[in-house]
C-alpha cells in the first residue's frame, strides 16, 4: 500500500500532517518496534480516547502495528527482550536465555522468553510467542545487570533460578541433570549467592546437585 493511500485513510480519522506519518517508521527503529499508548498519543495527538482508538484500529488494519497486550503495540520486527522489560520494569531475563548465551545449555526455544519478576506470576502470549514472568521474593531479586535497557541475570543467578523454580514445579524443556554444563559457572559465586536463600531444602538440593555433577 502506498504512502498516499495510507495518508488518505488516516485523514478520515483525524487531521494530521504528512510529515508525522513519516515519523512512524523512523520512530519504530528508535523504539525497537515497540509502541505504548503514550508513544502513539505523542506521535498522533487527538482530543479524545475514542478518536485515538479509531486511529489505532486503522493502523492495525493497515498492518502498521499489532496489539501485543493492552497498552503495548508492536510492528513486524520488534525486540522481545525489551518488550518484556517494558511490560514489567521490575523483572530480569533469566533461565534458558542466559544459560544459552553463556554456553551452559546447547539450545532453547527462541519463541519463549522466561523471566523473573516481583509481584504475581504472569504470562503474555502473542501468535507463536510467549513471555513468562515468574514471581520471586524481593530478597531473592538480585544479581542481574542492565544491558541496553534490559535486565539480564548473571549465569550463576540464572542457574540458581532454574533449580529454585524446578523445585517449585516449573517445567523446563531441557533436563537439569544432563543438559547443564556447570563447569562454565563460577561455583564459588554460586555458593556465595546461595547464602541469600533461607530455604534449607533448596540449599541442600543445590549443594547436592553441584557435588553430584562435580563427581562425574
Amino acid at each position: 500500500m502506498t504512502y498516499s493511500i495510507l495518508f488518505d485513510i488516516l485523514c478520515d480519522v483525524m487531521k494530521i500532517e504528512a510529515r508525522e506519518l513519516n515519523l512512524l517508521k523512523k520512530i519504530s527503529k528508535q523504539l525497537q518496534g515497540i509502541f505504548t499508548d503514550t508513544d502513539l498519543k505523542i506521535m498522533f495527538p487527538v482530543k479524545n480516547q475514542q478518536t485515538f482508538y479509531s486511529l489505532i484500529k486503522k493502523l492495525e488494519k493497515l498492518g502498521q502495528i499489532e496489539r501485543f497486550i493492552k497498552g503495548f503495540y508492536v510492528d513486524k520486527e520488534f525486540n522481545l527482550n525489551l518488550l518484556s522489560q517494558k511490560i514489567c520494569q521490575k523483572s530480569y531475563i533469566s533461565f534458558e536465555y542466559v544459560l544459552l548465551e553463556n554456553g551452559i545449555i546447547g539450545n532453547r526455544n527462541k519463541s519463549f522468553l522466561r523471566c523473573v519478576k516481583l509481584g504475581r506470576c504472569r504470562s503474555y502470549k502473542f501468535k507463536d510467542l510467549e513471555i513468562r514472568h515468574l514471581s520471586i521474593n524481593e530478597n531473592l531479586f538480585f544479581d542481574f545487570q542492565t544491558i541496553n535497557g534490559v535486565n539480564f541475570a548473571t549465569p550463576e543467578k540464572a542457574f540458581l533460578d532454574v533449580l529454585y523454580f524446578y523445585l517449585k514445579g516449573e517445567k523446563f524443556y531441557f533436563d537439569i541433570y544432563s543438559d547443564l554444563n556447570i563447569k562454565l559457572l563460577n561455583l564459588e559465586k554460586v555458593e556465595s549467592l546461595l547464602k541469600n536463600y533461607k530455604n534449607p531444602k533448596f540449599i541442600k538440593f543445590v549443594k547436592g546437585y553441584i557435588e553430584n555433577e562435580n563427581s562425574r
